[in-house]
C-alpha cells in the first residue's frame, strides 16, 4: 500500500478561526476531589495505642518462651544428627568406644 504524500497540503490557520465548525470545541468538566472523611482524633489515639500493646504483648511473649523453644529445638537437632548407640549398630555401624575415666 502506498500513499501519495504530495496529496497533502500545509494549510495555514489565520488566527481566531476554527479548521472544522461542524464540532464545536467542548470545555471539559473538571471534577472536584471527594474530601475524605476526617477521622476522630480519639479513634485515631485509641488505634495508635492498640497497635503499640499489641507490639508490646507480642514482644513479651517471644521474650519469655523464646529460649526454652531455642533449647529444646537445639536438643531436637543434636538428638536428630547424633543417633544412640543402638541405632547406630542396627543401622550396620560400629559402635563408638567409650572414653575412659
Amino acid at each position: 500500500m502506498s500513499v501519495n504524500l504530495d496529496s497533502f497540503q500545509d494549510v495555514e490557520v489565520p488566527e481566531g478561526e476554527v479548521l472544522d465548525e461542524s464540532q464545536p470545541v467542548k470545555k471539559t468538566k473538571t471534577r472536584k476531589k471527594k474530601k475524605g472523611t476526617a477521622i476522630d482524633p480519639q479513634v485515631k489515639a485509641a488505634a495508635i495505642a492498640f497497635s503499640l500493646i499489641s507490639f508490646l504483648v507480642i514482644a513479651g511473649i517471644v521474650y519469655v518462651a523464646g529460649p526454652p523453644a531455642m533449647e529444646g529445638y537445639q536438643a531436637y537437632l543434636e538428638k536428630k544428627n547424633n543417633p544412640p548407640e543402638e541405632k547406630k549398630a542396627a543401622n550396620g555401624q560400629a559402635p563408638a568406644e567409650a572414653p575412659a575415666q
